[in-house]
């Protein structure tokens, strides 16, 4: 009789583990894989339900949610949960548009909530619902999530009378959060402060410019990253070509230390992909002279060209810069190696500047699967001897001895080179807004 021999996978345990993650974003595959061994079963479910970031109200969402409910165990392995409504999806939201329905639905959802206990990262963003969610619910299932760093609270989900619930609960129930995207555009005369207690560690903030207000207003402790979204409803404070005069003075004594500290800054002209009637607000020069320890800019490449004079001295230690041509038709007009040359001379620390996106790769099902192609530059400096490049028979004898009294002497002379494409990871929440402003001709799908 034969020796018997050991049954299952011969590959090591590191190898495995490597292949399940790569697998990570392919849920269908690692269903698959759910039935290769027992000894893996957990570890593959730690991967199948760590994110749910399909949109809301599809089969995959809906099943989702279904299993965890029943399933406490599968529950407590999602770490990234999101309820995000694709534009136009009116006929998958009118399979649950009876107000009955919607109720239960939302119940479901702030069930499946309340099980995941390790969730850290939790969006919801829906477009002109049907009917309001539960936010008081929705909020008091969020309370107890000690993992909670990241929350995105979109727009079409204000409710005046649920504002103060909400302001609550991010003063005292979320101590943990790091980065909050608040983008409700709560009305100014019945905004509440957040306070400089809220949220101590918080390291990032976004969205529209009463909501940033309402966020960082008073506040002495250090932000990072700020993301400012241009809004219909920004318009009464920004009548003008500046802020206006209370916005100017909130800037100056409310946001003064807040903005000293910023290292990041995002500013969009743009808002769900609304076209706005009126012209955009030109918010870069706003935060000039302000931001002393900016790193990273993210502006429209119109702005920062027209400003280029100014970019050196108000962000010196200005690092990486990208140029957005999402809402820009002209923008190949912008983007010439003169303009690129000349913000390269003035911002003498700067490394690189990206220029599109040109590209968008996306997946038709998950909002949160991007990734943005853009065109890098680069400046090398070039050190020449004085008067490298002429003939000799093209000098008089004064000028051979000026060339002799000073040999040695070295130029640098600033060039550009395009390093081609760089692939930019489109998760985090401002790209993802940015996809609905990019023409269709410049979107790809993911395979």
């Amino acid at each position: 009789m034969p020796p018997r021999t050991k049954s299952g996978p011969t590959l090591p345990n590191e190898l495995l583990f490597s292949v399940f993650e790569s697998l990570s974003k392919d849920r269908h595959s690692l269903y698959n894989l759910l039935f290769l061994s027992r000894s893996y079963r957990i570890t593959i479910e730690r991967l199948l339900y760590a994110e749910m970031t399909d949109w809301i109200y599809t089969a995959s969402h809906d099943g989702f949610v279904a299993t965890i409910t029943q399933n406490a165990r599968l529950a407590s392995y999602v770490r990234t949960f999101g309820c995000i409504e694709r534009m136009g999806s009116a006929q998958e939201r009118d399979s649950v548009s009876h107000p009955g329905e919607m109720a239960a639905y939302w119940s479901t959802i702030v069930g499946a909530l309340k099980l995941m206990t390790g969730l850290g990262v939790f969006i919801i963003n829906l477009h002109v619902p049907v009917q309001l969610p539960p936010i008081e619910r929705l909020l008091h299932a969020l309370e107890n999530m000690r993992d909670l760093h990241t929350l995105f609270w979109g727009p079409s989900i204000y409710d005046p009378d649920a504002t103060p619930c909400l302001v609550s609960c991010l003063r005292t129930r979320l101590p943990q959060l790091r980065v909050l995207h608040l983008d409700v555009c709560v009305e100014i005369d019945r905004m509440l402060v957040l306070g400089d207690g809220a949220c101590p560690r918080l390291e990032s903030v976004g969205g529209a410019w009463q909501d940033i207000l309402c966020m960082l207003s008073g506040r002495k402790r250090p932000i990072g990253s700020l993301t400012w979204f241009k809004s219909p409803w920004d318009e009464p404070l920004m009548q003008t070509s500046t802020l206006g005069n209370a916005t100017e003075k909130t800037l100056n004594e409310n946001l003064g230390h807040v903005l000293r500290s910023l290292e990041e800054l995002y500013l969009y002209h743009c808002f769900l992909g609304l076209v706005l009637a009126e012209p955009p607000v030109h918010a870069l020069p706003f935060f000039f002279d302000r931001c002393p320890n900016l790193r990273h800019l993210h502006a429209e490449i119109d702005q920062v060209v027209a400003h280029t004079h100014a970019l050196g001295t108000s962000f010196p230690k200005l690092r990486t810069l990208t140029l957005d041509t999402s809402e820009n038709a002209d923008a190949t007009q912008w983007a010439t190696p003169e303009a690129l040359t000349a913000i390269f001379e003035t911002c003498e620390k700067l490394d690189t500047i990206d220029v599109g996106p040109c590209e968008i790769w996306y997946h038709s099902e998950r909002p949160l699967d991007l990734l943005f192609v853009y065109e890098r530059w680069v400046p090398i400096r070039v050190r020449r001897q004085e008067g490298e490049g002429r003939e000799d028979g093209d000098e008089d004898e004064g000028e051979k001895g000026e060339k002799n009294a000073s040999a040695g002497a070295l130029s640098n002379k600033l060039e550009i080179v395009s390093r081609g494409r760089v692939f930019v990871d489109g998760s985090s929440m401002h790209r993802y807004l940015l996809l609905f402003n990019v023409t269709k001709k410049d979107r790809r799908v993911l395979a």
